[in-house]
């Protein structure tokens, strides 16, 4: 097994040359890459490498923080989100351009309007347990969620019933149309006697890979499911064991054949040789949201309270979508990369994975553009002085951007550092104030700030207007366009991918121009395996199922 430890700050500068290796690319319904750090959109073959090493059996050992529920619907932890993908297949899988394709549902149908759908499953697939999967065994996932909420509460918030319609068949009635209902049905099945109470924690029991075998201390075992129902998939792994550790620190200090790092954790750690390093586009995209109110106030705090600056009727410059976008082309993204999560990620202009449908690579992403912001700006009515180098509007005003962030996460903090650096070189004014959590919360409710930070999860389908919808749930920027509510509308109940991708190309070239909210990068996620572990490529991981090949994949003895 490998051994990794910690190492001082002082160190870390050093070894980051050498941990700085592979790429990008994208998860389960997702994009992938290679060392290159290109986009490579082709899905992965399910057929076995011709790798001589990939030999049947053997054991691998992987290694987990600590959790808060084994169970994949509810948990917080992305470790055993992933791993437990091993236990429960999805109902539908995604491929490397976010397209459904069939997994336990085998194919499905909807009405004209797209708010009744039938979904038909396989009838050839058993739980571990021997008991066979049906409509039945859907519905009660369905209700579930519905129910409980938590991890895929999203895939189903549109279903308002869920009924079985004959043995295999299940059938959704939506409130709303939507187009995309067959790609949310990428949900994890669980039986339902997992579904009850805690037997999701002592007695998990899916129709997946590996079966539960025992949990033993702080020690999982799973053992390979020799009735797995999609054959071109079965694994050569015999064991699967999971250790727990207490700590994040234990986990990422342990011996382990495989374990995975989240955002840019990895820059402090030192592999031995026995260790291979993969870096993949993870599911995390910073951006920073702009407030495209023309001005706000802030509330005058008690008098006795000295700490707060007191601002009242602030002209937004960013009112104006000229301003809004010199600054998008202002800021050169790949560096509020290397400041914010050391070079770990891809540029984006706005929160998509490229290379899928959606998003068709057309934007250039690269560099700012100063010739190009500096002309917008003066069409908006500013100059720069020669004698300061800032920028002022003809009333004499300074273009002054008051920004936050919150002081306790690091990655944003500096995402925001990093775009203050940008800005204030160019000669805008960025008055950044780093917040407590509850601070930041608190002025982000009353609209009072012009940018911020956000984390943005993406998710397996194209879920974009949850950002730039007039009453979307992440619309920071309190961006309105009916041209784009309209269009949002529409393509809910449009089926054809041409005409779907001519639809969002539309509102991505609104968005551009537009810029509520500016994209910046995308983080990556890293995967550490032990040289034992056979039968891996760099194309293997993606960003939302890294374990996509596990199936591929063999050890060898010790």
């Amino acid at each position: 097994m490998c051994k990794i430890k910690r190492i001082s700050a002082v160190l870390i500068a050093v070894v980051m040359v050498a941990l700085l290796l592979c790429t990008a690319g994208c998860k389960k319904s997702s994009v992938q890459g290679d060392a290159s750090g290109k986009d490579d959109t082709g899905a992965e073959s399910t057929e076995k490498p011709e790798d001589v090493t990939v030999k049947a059996g053997g054991v691998i050992n992987l290694s987990v923080g600590p959790y808060d529920s084994f169970n994949p619907l509810k948990t917080s932890n992305e470790d055993i989100r992933v791993y437990t993908g091993l236990i429960y297949e999805d109902l539908v899988n995604i491929n490397a351009v976010m397209e459904p394709v069939p997994n336990i549902i085998e194919s499905w149908v909807s009405s004209e309007d797209f708010k009744i759908w039938e979904f038909t499953l396989r009838d050839d697939v058993l739980f571990h347990d021997g008991t066979e999967v049906n409509a039945e065994s859907v519905k009660a996932l369905i209700d579930y969620i519905l129910s409980n909420g938590g991890n895929y509460s999203e895939n189903v918030d549109n279903v308002s019933g869920c009924f079985v319609k004959d043995d295999f068949t299940v059938q959704f009635v939506l409130e709303e149309p939507d187009s995309m209902m067959p790609s949310k049905m990428s949900i994890p099945l669980l039986s339902k006697e997992t579904l009850k109470g805690d037997n999701g924690e002592n007695k998990p029991v899916g129709t997946g890979m590996y079966k539960f075998s025992s949990k033993k201390d702080n020690v999982i075992t799973l053992e390979k499911n020799d009735e797995f129902f999609d054959e071109a998939r079965a694994p050569y792994i015999d064991t699967v064991k999971m250790t727990i550790y207490k700590s994040e620190y234990e986990k990422y200090g342990s011996d382990f054949d495989l374990a995975f790092f989240y955002g840019n954790r990895l820059s402090s750690y030192i592999f031995d040789e026995s260790t291979k390093t993969y870096d993949f586009c993870g599911k995390t995209c910073n951006y920073v949201a702009v407030n495209c109110k023309p001005s706000y106030t802030l509330e005058t705090p008690d008098e006795d309270d000295k700490n707060n600056i007191i601002y009242t009727d602030i002209h937004n410059a960013f009112e104006d979508s000229k301003v809004r976008k010199a600054v998008s082309i202002l800021i050169d993204r790949n560096e509020v990369c290397d400041i914010a999560a050391a070079g770990k990620g891809t540029a984006v202009l706005y929160p998509a994975y490229s290379g899928t449908s959606y998003w068709q690579g057309k934007y250039s992403v690269g560099a700012s553009d100063q010739q190009a912001a500096y002309k917008l700006l003066q069409e908006a009515g500013y100059s720069r002085s020669e004698n300061d180098g800032l920028w002022y509007y003809k009333d004499g005003t300074a273009l002054v951007v008051e920004a936050i962030s919150p002081d306790d996460d690091f990655e944003l903090r500096s995402v925001m550092r990093g775009v203050k650096i940008n800005l204030e070189r160019l000669g805008i004014t960025v008055n950044l104030q780093e917040l407590s959590t509850e601070e930041f919360s608190y002025k982000v409710q009353k609209k009072q700030y012009m940018l911020m930070p956000v984390q943005l999860e993406l998710g397996s389908w194209i879920d974009v207007e949850k950002i730039y919808a007039t009453e979307g749930e992440y619309n920071y920027s309190f961006y309105s366009n009916s041209v784009i509510d309209g269009y949002f509308t529409q393509l809910k109940s449009l089926g054809e991918k041409a005409v779907l991708s001519a639809g969002y190309n539309s509102i991505e070239d609104i968005l551009i121009e537009d810029c509520p909210v500016i994209g910046l990068y995308i983080g990556y996620d890293t995967v550490v395996i032990r040289d034992n572990v056979s039968g891996v490529k760099r194309e293997s991981f993606y960003g939302w199922d890294p374990l996509a090949a596990f199936y591929s994949w063999g050890v060898t003895a010790e």
